[in-house]
Order: structure tokens, then sequence, then C-alpha cells
């Protein structure tokens, strides 16, 4: 599908895409901001779900991916804390794959001017320049190790790109899983009271 195809959808797209997000945390903006601002209510949160905690985690990863907004590294602290570790990182894992291939997906079928749309058209020049080699597998994976790098535009960004889906997913995840894990563990030694490893 060329880029002139996806100009119909993508001007309808764009501002129903933002209007639902907005929409969202405008209604709930309580709920989220205290949720999403402290380990310690999105644990309360999923402990209040029983059996069905971690499925309700799997899909606040899935939410905050999407909803690019909200910030992850809490609920990845809260992993730890909830599940331990390896549990806590697994879980972060899939939700942050399944919220990821939706940006990727979106990207892909909306089109450069959807994604410009949402972040800017500087922001998305800025990665394209970088992305757009014969070794964007590369590219993308040092993008998304680097910390406070902002990974749910280069989900968006992926999209643009001539990565293959499959290819995305594993670059992307084995980009993230450093940072994953490392916050995983922040949560489990907040939960044993080891708490000189939070001090940065």
């Amino acid at each position: 599908m060329n880029e002139r195809k996806k100009i119909g959808p993508s001007v309808f797209a764009f501002p129903a895409l933002l209007v639902a997000m907005f929409g969202v945390v405008w209604i709930f903006h309580a709920q989220l901001y205290g949720l999403f601002s402290d380990p310690a209510h999105v644990r309360a949160a999923v402990e209040r779900a029983g059996v069905w905690g971690p499925a309700l985690f799997v899909l606040l990863q899935v939410f905050q991916v999407i909803v690019f907004m909200v910030p992850g590294e809490i609920l990845q602290i809260a992993g730890g804390w909830l599940f331990g570790i390896l549990p806590g990182s697994l879980l972060s894992i899939l939700g942050i794959s399944l919220g990821s291939v939706v940006d990727f997906a979106v990207a892909r079928v909306l089109g450069k001017r959807f994604v410009a749309g949402l972040f800017g058209k500087k922001e998305l020049e800025r990665f394209d320049r970088i992305t757009n080699t014969p070794r964007a597998e590369a590219a993308f994976f040092l993008l998304f190790v680097i910390p406070g790098m902002p990974k749910d535009v280069l989900c968006f960004v992926a999209g643009l790109s001539t990565l293959r889906p499959l290819t995305f997913l594993l670059v992307s995840m084995l980009g993230r899983v450093p940072g994953i894990v490392g916050s995983a563990v922040m949560g489990a030694a907040a939960y044993e009271g080891r708490t000189i490893l939070l001090v940065p």
C-alpha cells in the first residue's frame, strides 16, 4: 500500500485516536495518575484482581504502551515487587510486546502522515535519519537499549521502516530486556526491604 492510499485513513484516524486517548486520560485522570504514579498502587490493584491479577498486569502494560502518555517504569518496578524478578520481567515483556506490536501495526497501516501527526514531523525525521539505513536492525536495537529513549515513538517509527514484524519484535524486546529486568530487580528489592538498590 503506497503513501497516497494511506492519506485518506490517516486523516480520520489521527484525530479519532488522539481524541480517544485524551478522552480516556481526561475522564480517568485521577485514577490513572494514582495507579501509575506509585508501584504500591499497581500492587493493590493487581492483588484486588485475585487470580486475574497477572492478566490485569499484562493488560496494564499493553495500555501504557499504546497510550504513550502513560509512563511505563512504574509498572515494570511493580512487576518485580508483585511477582518476583523472573515472573515480573516475563509478564512485563509479554504486555510490552503486545502493545508494541499494536503500535507497529497502526503505523504500518496508517502511514507516515499519521505518525507525524502524533509526534511531530521533526521528531519523526530525527529517528528516520538514524533508522533508515541498511543496518536498520542494529540501529533500532541500539536505540531501544539506550535509557530514556522514547521507545513508544520508536515502535511507530519501526512500523514505517522496512523491518519485518517478527524482526521488529525480536530487536525491540532484546533491547528492552535489560531495562525491564533492572526495574524488576528494583521492585523485588523494595519488596524485600533492600532499599539500597533503589538509590541511583
